[in-house]
């Protein structure tokens, strides 16, 4: 660890990830906006992503017990990192202050997120959520982009606005696909060629809606795996770049993988995915996941629409 050691020397002890000068610009965007015309906006905040220590100091000891020092803190962080995108086996002995080090980073992103709120007015939506979560030890991972765990694809998700009830709480799940529909119905667009549903009509029937929801690995799995070659079985690098499709009815998660495993689970009596269940009738039917079928060809853009698309960065 004696680079880790020089890099704490050199880096400041008050950071971020960029959220400080994002919410600045977004404050700045709405002070200037024209205030007659409906506007949507759409901010992406890293201040929860690894490495959970890069936060201004007051998150980072936010929840950090008293005693232990910035240069502890900065040594845990950076195992958690490595133990997520290298397999570096991470001591358990720093577990709780690897996870204390997240919820900093939880509330580094919620005090960006209050500024946002307070100013953008009372007449607003505001859908606040995640695109995946993370791993701190279960099952022996760090991080994302492996594995179809849970911790990882059970995320948050928030709306607050006119015409949301408000203290509501939905506990079936329900799917970042439904954020899309949701919104275009508010704005009175039609939804009828969209898989998602409206989220309001989920909070009126308190959440029974019976769907079957999905989670799948689309990421090549060799590249979020690159580097563990070194610290990890070749079981496990199997398994890892294994392509995986995760479905939940209910109770009952079913995740099936390229390499044939199939596994059940009871999230009610097992929540941490430990034993898996011979799938009965009820469970989900699953296909094995594929890799995404390449284009033949350059799509046909029309008119204005290439350049749209280099605008957003989307074509380079």
């Amino acid at each position: 660890l004696s680079g880790c050691r020089i890099f704490q020397r050199l880096v400041p002890t008050d950071r971020d990830k960029g959220g400080a000068d994002l919410v600045a610009g977004a404050l700045e965007w709405l002070r200037s906006r024209d205030s007659s015309r409906p506007y949507f906006m759409f901010v992406n905040l890293f201040e929860a992503h690894a490495p959970y220590q890069a936060v201004p100091e007051r998150f980072r000891r936010a929840f950090v017990a008293p005693g232990v020092s910035l240069r502890q803190l900065e040594v845990v962080g950076t195992r958690g990192y490595l133990a997520q995108w290298s397999g570096d086996v991470f001591p358990r002995r720093y577990d709780q202050h690897l996870t204390d080090l997240l919820d900093g980073a939880i509330a580094a992103a919620d005090s960006s997120l209050s500024q946002l709120a307070d100013s953008a007015g009372d007449d607003v939506v505001l859908i606040v959520l995640s695109d995946h979560g993370d791993l701190i030890g279960e099952h022996d991972y760090h991080g994302h982009g492996h594995v179809l765990w849970e911790p990882l694809i059970r995320i948050p998700l928030v709306l607050a606005g006119p015409g949301i009830p408000s203290g509501a709480v939905v506990e079936e799940p329900v799917s970042i696909i439904d954020v899309m529909p949701t919104i275009l119905e508010m704005a009175d667009i039609p939804t009828d060629h969209l898989t998602g549903t409206d989220l309001r009509g989920v909070l009126a029937n308190d959440g029974e809606n019976g769907r079957i929801l999905y989670a799948q690995q689309f990421l090549d799995p060799s590249l979020t795996a690159r580097g563990w070659g070194r610290n990890r079985s070749a079981a496990t690098i199997r398994n890892l770049e294994s392509r995986k499709t995760a479905a939940i009815l209910g109770p009952l998660k079913r995740i099936v993988m390229g390499d044939g495993t199939d596994l059940t689970f009871n999230l009610i009596s097992d929540p941490e995915e430990l034993h898996p269940i011979r799938a009965p009738e009820a469970a989900p039917a699953v296909r094995p996941p594929h890799p995404p079928a390449r284009p033949d060809s350059r799509l046909d853009l029309k008119p204005g629409e290439e350049s749209a698309l280099r605008a957003l960065g989307y074509i380079r």
